[in-house]
């Protein structure tokens, strides 16, 4: 340990650690908009800068010594960090920009009392893929985006390029990002401390449809229920199932359905899957769930498609039986059915265009929201949170069970997974799996089945997926099932997910979903009595032909 004085009180610090970090944990606000407690300093925004002595220097990577005299706050560095906001907010157009109210530059600028300028550069935007939006005249240069995606997600699809004034963030060779190696997972959304990339928003789009006259049926993945409350000033992880629902049937929805429903049919498919490879001795199987995580398959081991599972998506899946078994057994038109989805996640925009999820030409899953999205509806239409009711979910697609809200969280689909793998096996494995739990990049578990130990990995991030492939690759890592979410914290952590979202948010969102799953009566994917009358009535088989058909996908190089 060693000891420095901030603003004249002694405090004690690790020896490595900077003088940012010090100062957050004795509860000394220093700003800073291009620092990340888990992504390596960068030094760009200057506004952590501190005195020293009457040296000034960036707290983010500048190491704290023993003896060390540090001022936060002095006129010097208040005048100058003044400055620096001017110039940041002199082109920033604040007012409508959609982190309105969650900017942090525009908090910084408005606790120093400094005017939003008029707009002066050129825009610079990009609306070329189906998940994010980019307009990057508004970004500040914080560096945040490009070091979420370099060295979090390991995909490099933006860069800085240019020099001095003329530096930018930017695609390389400036390309659309729909050409470039972007999985759509929206952790440069979520981290942007302005609004130079955000989700790309299909609010107008869901508002007319709600309008059409058509039958509009929305649908909400588990983590939406642990998020949603935080847009309306409630703690991370208020669970808000009800209220939820009731929320989105005054919206206008016909009927408003739980996601939970289609993981449950997604574990019940991909444990048959998992324990036919296992039999055959043709694992690892990769989990599907994360659509960003395919898509980093399909663009960097392209040669490990066929590993991913084939069944589809909970959303995919719920699309699915939306427009066959509910339209069946209402006697509606499909093409007259209107599916939405509340996602956590940008990538889901993405899978629902995807060619594969189509029925007869269909759209499995029509729009696609985020949870940032579905809080700024419900503010314009002026729903009250505080009043509203507590609300259940319509049936039959709306029951579900425990092993299907914990798919919000890393681990919580390999657990779901074997609480009915090991059911259908004729075994125990148990109901919680510790070891698959946390805030660790990278969790494993082995557990007894068909007579053999069979290796649960799980990853969470694309880089810490990375690691995991490349050591599979080169033969110093055994595994019969891989759990990828590329976000941390799993879809808790989403790039459509509530600002801020870091390590505590998740956590908190976490432990919710872990006491919903303990509470519910059910805990088992195959106990679900609405998952059984549905085989029963309409598919057939578990992991039979009509399944296969319907809630499967081919996946090809």
């Amino acid at each position: 340990m060693i000891e420095l004085k901030i603003n004249g009180r002694s405090v004690l610090a690790e020896e490595g650690e900077t003088i940012l970090e010090v100062a957050r944990k004795n509860c000394v606000e220093i700003p800073a908009l291009c620092y990340l407690e888990d992504l390596s300093p960068w030094g760009a925004c200057r506004l952590c800068m501190v005195e020293l002595k009457g040296d000034i220097v960036a707290a983010c990577s500048t190491q704290a010594c023993n003896g060390m005299e540090v001022e936060t706050d002095s006129l010097r560095v208040r005048e100058l960090r003044r400055r620096i906001i001017e110039m940041l907010v002199s082109y920033h157009k604040c007012d409508v920009c959609k982190r309105i109210g969650k900017c942090e530059l525009e908090h910084l600028a408005r606790k120093h009392g400094i005017a939003v300028g008029e707009w002066v550069k050129e825009e610079r935007k990009d609306s070329s893929s189906p998940s994010i939006e980019m307009d990057l005249a508004n970004g500040i240069l914080c560096g945040k985006c490009v070091r979420v995606c370099e060295e979090r997600q390991t995909v490099g699809a933006l860069c800085v390029g240019g020099r001095g004034s003329w530096s930018k963030v930017s695609t390389a060779f400036e390309m659309p990002v729909s050409e470039t190696a972007c999985v759509d997972c929206g952790q440069c959304s979520l981290e942007c401390p302005t609004g130079a990339i955000s989700e790309k928003s299909c609010e107008k789009e869901v508002e007319d449809a709600l309008g059409s006259g058509k039958h509009m049926i929305v649908q909400a993945a588990p983590s939406i229920r642990v998020a949603i409350a935080e847009e309306f000033g409630f703690p991370p992880g208020t669970l808000s199932t009800k209220k939820m629902a009731a929320a989105l049937r005054r919206m206008g929805f016909a009927k408003v359905f739980d996601t939970d429903f289609g993981a449950d049919f997604t574990t019940v498919e991909e444990a048959h899957e998992f324990l036919e490879k296992l039999a055959q001795r043709k694992t690892p199987l990769f989990t599907s769930c994360c659509p960003a995580w395919v898509s980093f398959i399909e663009k960097f081991y392209p040669h490990l498609i066929e590993r991913v599972s084939s069944t589809k998506s909970p959303m995919e899946i719920f699309g699915t039986l939306a427009k066959t078994y509910y339209a069946k057994k209402m006697k509606l038109d499909p093409k007259q059915i209107i599916v939405v989805m509340i996602a956590p996640c940008t990538a889901k925009k993405h899978e629902a265009e995807r060619k594969e999820m189509k029925i007869d030409g269909m759209k499995a899953v029509d729009f696609v929201l985020t949870t940032r999205e579905l809080g700024r509806m419900l503010k314009r239409r002026g729903i009250d949170w505080n009043l509203l009711p507590e609300e259940e979910f319509d049936s039959p697609l709306g029951e579900s069970s425990g092993a299907a809200a914990v798919y919000g969280a890393s681990g919580g689909v390999a657990e779901a997974l074997l609480r009915t793998v090991s059911y259908i096996a004729g075994g125990d494995c148990g109901m919680e799996f510790q070891p698959l739990r946390g805030v660790n990049g990278i969790k494993e578990a082995t557990v007894q089945l068909m007579g053999r130990e069979a290796r649960v990995v799980v990853a969470q991030t694309l880089g810490n997926a990375r690691i995991i492939l490349d050591e599979f690759l080169e033969g110093k890592r055994s595994i019969d099932l891989l759990e990828v979410m590329a976000c941390p914290g799993g879809c808790l952590g989403g790039g459509g997910q509530p600002i801020p979202t870091n390590k505590e948010i998740r956590l908190k969102r976490a432990q919710a979903l872990y006491e919903q799953d303990r509470l519910l009566p059910v805990r088992k994917a195959h106990e679900n009595p609405a998952l059984k009358r549905v085989y029963w009535e309409f598919l057939g088989e578990q992991f039979g032909k009509k399944s296969k058909e319907l809630l499967h996908v081919e996946r090809k190089r």
